[in-house]
């Protein structure tokens, strides 16, 4: 498996890419099963603690919060 690019990147930078990035899943006012899981993988793969991980999940559902 290749290593995913955000990997290349300080945790904060990773966090921040990926809850604009989680953010865009909720644009249309409801999230799909299938953006929800891309998201999960995507985040899985950028090796993110679970704060991390956390904080990318929550800015799918309620991205005013993050």
């Amino acid at each position: 498996m290749t290593e995913n690019f955000l990997t290349n990147f300080e945790r904060k930078e990773r966090v921040a890419y990926l809850v604009t990035l989680a953010s865009l899943a909720m644009a249309d006012g409801e999230v799909e099963e299938e953006e929800r899981k891309l998201i999960e993988t995507i985040t899985d793969q950028a090796d993110l603690d679970e704060a991390g991980k956390a904080l990318v999940i929550s800015a799918v559902h309620e991205p005013e919060e993050v």
